[in-house]
């Protein structure tokens, strides 16, 4: 079922085993690329490192 409003969808109810294949699908896609990302050449930046920079350009986090 979708609920839709006159600005588009804004809820759909699926069943629990929906949801739960879609939560699946979605950790096998982001381990794959994950993965993928890893295997590119080059230097792996981790996020603490990657924050720390954009801390340092634009300012405190919130």
């Amino acid at each position: 079922m979708v609920f839709r409003p006159p600005l588009g969808p804004a809820l759909a109810l699926v069943s629990l085993e929906d949801a739960e294949l879609l939560a699946r699908l979605e950790d096998e896609r982001d381990n794959r690329l994950a993965d993928e990302a890893l295997a590119e050449d080059g230097e792996n930046v981790t996020l603490d490192v990657i924050l720390a920079d954009y801390e340092a350009k634009y300012g405190v986090l919130d």
